[in-house]
């Protein structure tokens, strides 16, 4: 087995183990009335509920086993890498003032917005080990 391969079963493992819970609207309403004032400046379009939610169905559906569907194929394995090698906020920086913000109040979004980003690095770190065994292994063009 190689190393991609246990990478693959931990974040499976941390997946089954903390990841599946509420979506943490109560946090996101009580912190968008917190920061009423720089949500009012997105205009309404702008919807943290759904880019939120976009961004964890995605890490989420990696970690769950999608990865392992996507590695062999390059071009998903580069977008894939792209958009992990990205946070939240940098997915939408649009909420940027949030990072400074203490979100200890928050608790649900805090831990999942935490948990999220732990499976973001480690699909990395699974897709980059792939990557580092394959062209080592087969001496292949990856």
């Amino acid at each position: 087995m190689g190393e991609y391969q246990k990478l693959i079963e931990d974040i499976r493992e941390l997946y089954l183990k903390d990841a599946i819970r509420p979506f943490p609207y109560d946090d996101l309403r009580q912190l968008q009335c917190k920061l009423e004032r720089e949500f009012l400046r997105l205009g309404q379009d702008e919807s943290i509920n759904a880019d939120y939610d976009a961004y964890c169905s995605y890490i989420a559906g990696l970690a769950s086993g999608g990865v392992e569907r996507y590695l062999s194929d390059k071009v998903e394995r580069h977008n894939m890498k792209q958009l992990v090698s990205k946070s939240f906020f940098e997915w939408f920086p649009q909420y940027r003032f949030i990072e400074g913000y203490d979100l200890t109040g928050f608790d649900g979004f805090d831990r999942d917005l935490k948990l999220h980003d732990r499976l973001r690095s480690m699909l990395l770190e699974i897709i980059t080990q792939y990557e580092a065994e394959r062209c080592s292994d087969k001496n292949v063009n990856i």
